[in-house]
């Protein structure tokens, strides 16, 4: 029983966002864990440190539709679902995303010319896409049954991954003004459950319906282990101790165009987990499948009374599910690859104080791109405080806004940014919460640094 649990908690871990960290990324002047998103970000103190589960704590999650999308709210104040709403929002856009991390330690090093970097997360990457033509026939069914109705199954893609991952990086100022980051980082997978080639199709008419779905597969890892990891409190299983291992690179660029503005870019999590320790497979067959109705005279001939008699329509249940039944393959070794990102900015700063940027951000899974565009700006009061805003263009609307805080008391730096600012002012109308938070220790002044 607690397996099955574990599977469910993974699944609907998937029903998540369009994840993005913009307000990190325009933060590189004072929070160091901007050195996630491009390597080429440094702290502006000699020594940085980063303790456990404190130092950045990071969630991401959202869905096509929100509360008010789903429900509205009668004369008589009850709630009911607005059907077409929902269909409205898949169609446009069925994708869910989730992100999360727990900073297990941060440990950078600032030289006049460079930046070395240790650091250890404990991550979650999950994704899941649900076309909207499904959504509209669960809800509205064949409206005309005279009227064929088809429903195309091409674009359902899940994944859920827990892993960890131990990353050295370092970054360099080449001259005067290019700088160059790199960061190698080892992950071990902690669990994961996949789903690929699930593609098919449904069609429905007056007298019949058929189901063809083409052969696809399930590939699960690490459940048991995991289920085992939380009942025993075994604490080692999460400490790179079994052997789903991989590796990952993240490389950054910034460039000076002049005194005051600059260029930068990015690319994340360029690698894969290979998955050995309990895994296990399942082959789903091609399926094509044909139900054109039942003879209404041997329905009315069927004993009923007959304990060890079965209907003609629970034969036919019987037959379509046994064309679903899997094929277990447990040992198999498969590979799961990271959601690959993209950066790329440019800020131009005013004073010293003022600072005017443009971000572009893009996630890269499975060929698939889902980019955006912010713009931003920054208040910086000396080492002490930083202020920063921005607005998120995304499916033909700036319909997020950010909000970053930064301040630097002694050694202690404390922050919080929230790349969706609105979901905590308006959280029933919220698509995505998107939020970071975090302590840090900071001592030295690097010389000659910004």
């Amino acid at each position: 029983m607690k397996k099955q649990v574990i599977i469910l908690f993974l699944a609907l871990l998937t029903f998540a966002a369009h994840a993005q960290q913009v307000t990190l990324y325009q933060m590189y002047s004072s929070v160091p864990q901007a050195n996630y998103v491009n390597p080429v970000f440094m702290p502006k103190s000699k020594i940085t440190i980063g303790l456990p589960l404190i130092s950045s704590d990071y969630i991401s999650f959202s869905s096509p539709v929100s509360f008010d999308d789903i429900f509205t709210r009668g004369a008589d104040d009850s709630l009911r679902i607005n059907e077409q709403n929902v269909i409205d929002a898949f169609d446009k856009s069925g994708k869910f995303d989730f992100e999360g991390n727990i900073g297990l330690l941060f440990l950078g090093y600032r030289t006049k010319t460079g930046f070395i970097s240790l650091s250890m997360n404990s991550r979650v990457d999950a994704g899941f896409t649900l076309p909207g033509s499904l959504i509209e026939f669960a809800f509205e069914g064949s409206k005309d049954p005279s009227i064929p109705t088809a429903i195309r199954i091409n674009e359902i893609n899940l994944r859920t991954t827990l892993f960890n991952e131990l990353a050295l990086g370092y970054s360099r100022a080449i001259n005067s003004k290019l700088t160059l980051g790199g960061k190698l980082k080892y992950l071990q997978g902690i669990a994961t459950v996949s789903v690929e080639g699930l593609n098919g199709s449904i069609e429905s008419s007056i007298d019949s319906i058929h189901i063809s779905m083409s052969p696809w597969v399930v590939n699960t890892a690490g459940i048991g282990l995991l289920d085992t990891a939380i009942t025993e409190n075994n604490r080692d299983y999460f400490l790179f101790q079994n052997g789903n291992k991989g590796w990952s690179i993240d490389v950054g660029a910034e460039y000076k165009l002049m005194e005051n503005l600059l260029l930068t870019a990015s690319v994340l999590d360029i690698g894969k987990i290979t998955w050995r320790e309990e895994t296990k497979t399942y082959y789903f067959d091609e399926v094509k499948y044909t139900f054109d109705g039942v003879d209404l005279l041997e329905l009315l001939e069927e004993d009923n009374n007959d304990p060890n008699s079965q209907s003609t329509i629970e034969d036919e249940l019987d037959s379509l599910g046994n064309m679903f039944e899997p094929e277990e393959v447990e040992g198999t070794v498969f590979s799961t690859p990271l959601t690959g990102k993209f950066y790329a900015g440019g800020r131009y700063t005013l004073l010293k104080m003022h600072t005017f940027g443009v971000i572009v951000y893009g996630k890269i899974f499975k060929s698939q791109l889902s980019p955006s565009v912010a713009l931003t700006y920054n208040f910086e009061l000396g080492k002490i405080l930083n202020v920063g805003v921005n607005a998120t263009y995304r499916n033909k609307s700036f319909n997020n806004f950010g909000a970053g805080l930064s301040a630097k008391l002694g050694p202690v730096q404390v922050y919080g940014l929230v790349d969706n600012f609105q979901s905590i002012l308006l959280a029933e109308s919220a698509r995505v919460i998107s939020a970071r938070v975090g302590l840090n220790f900071m001592f030295g002044k690097v010389k000659g640094s910004n």
